[in-house]
């Protein structure tokens, strides 16, 4: 004769397995892991969209890029602006898209970061670049998410005396025009150019 099963057990198996499949495509952790997002933060792959995770912000050397749901994000701004002497990078940090987070902290300041670098290749966009104090040589720039190390001196441009108290380099008007993911160009308004390449960005 055969064995009769209950429509309870039945209900409760396939809830069983219907359970473990959305565990399994959320990509939720096993056994003995541990979830590395949370109503709190999120220090790893598996942020959720429209969660706000607890979040600090690396401000020491300046905001260009971070580390979110498992990968790098970069300033969504081309050009970094200054950020106010009160701001310790304490927030929250949400995930708008697939590729578009945005920090917030109580005092109301919001940054946006993708998860590729920023910017166009072959367009120009308004730069100013710096000539250091004494001499001749350029400063590593900030654009477009990453950091940009020149690769010669402009001629006839010359940084201002040491110890005149106030400025620490010449400002020079011109475009950063990206040429590839690691090498861009500087041009003035005088037609003079020099190459930037990119190096990491790296916080002492």
């Amino acid at each position: 004769m055969p064995r009769l099963r209950s429509p309870i057990i039945g209900v409760v198996g396939a809830a069983l397995l219907v359970g473990i499949g959305l565990w399994l495509v959320m990509g939720r952790p096993g056994v003995g892991q541990t979830d590395p997002c949370n109503a709190y933060t999120c220090d790893g792959q598996g942020a959720q969209l429209n969660v706000a995770y607890r979040y600090q912000l690396a401000t020491h050397c300046g905001v260009l890029e971070t580390r979110f749901d498992g990968r790098t994000f970069y300033l969504e701004a081309l050009i970094p602006s200054d950020l106010p002497a009160s701001f310790d990078g304490r927030g929250t940090m949400t995930l708008l898209g697939g590729h578009l987070a945005l920090f917030q902290d109580p005092a109301g300041h919001s940054i946006r970061f993708v998860d590729s670098p920023p910017g166009i290749i072959d367009h120009a966009y308004p730069f100013t670049a710096h000539v250091l104090a004494g001499g001749n040589t350029l400063i590593d720039e900030h654009f477009a998410g990453r950091v940009w190390h020149p690769q010669g001196t402009l001629a006839g441009v010359n940084g201002p005396p040491y110890g005149n108290g106030h400025d620490a380099w010449t400002a020079v008007l011109g475009t950063m025009t990206l040429i590839s993911r690691d090498e861009s160009v500087f041009r003035t308004e005088g037609g003079t150019s020099v190459t930037f390449v990119r190096i990491p960005f790296e916080c002492m």
